[in-house]
């Protein structure tokens, strides 16, 4: 008798998918400089988890992607002084006669008067999704095609 569909053509497309948009971002902040420590473009990944039956496709990243992707608006409230110090450091910035203390004010109050632009890297996931619904259907295609293949084999091993 044949056993349940075992769906691995369509994990395998969820898989591409994932790792096809994982691509898509890195590229994305690359282009427009996001890429200081390396830790939010370290961060991205894509995976694949099956409960029930049901397979599910998960994008993760560093906390701050967020605030990358949605930038920040001028007059908002000023980001952590700590952060910049960090930014500073990782970006080698040599603050010119300041302590990397004030520098970093400084940062942060133009940051606050004039904000960021924002870089929309997360929507890449949405924006393709018509080609994720050909993947799934090919991959559940392929999937079905291999479980009635194996019904037929079953009985015809049976007569």
């Amino acid at each position: 008798m044949a056993d349940l569909i075992k769906w691995f053509n369509t994990k395998k497309a969820l898989k591409m998918y994932g790792e096809s948009v994982i691509d898509l971002m890195k590229e994305k902040l690359y282009a427009h400089d996001k890429y200081a420590s390396g830790e939010l473009i370290d961060s991205l990944e894509s995976y694949v988890e099956v409960e029930d039956m049901k397979q599910f496709l998960y994008v993760s990243m560093a906390e701050h992607g967020q605030y990358v992707d949605s930038g920040r608006r001028p007059g908002s409230k000023r980001p952590p002084i700590s952060a910049i110090e960090e930014w500073i450091g990782v970006r080698n910035i040599l603050p010119g006669g300041r302590d990397v203390r004030s520098f970093a004010f400084a940062i942060a109050q133009n940051i606050h008067f004039f904000g960021i632009d924002p870089v929309p890297f997360i929507g890449i996931f949405y924006d393709n999704v018509n080609k994720l619904n050909e993947l799934i259907e090919d991959g559940a295609t392929e999937d079905m095609e291999d479980y009635i293949n194996q019904i037929v084999d079953d009985f015809n091993r049976n007569q």
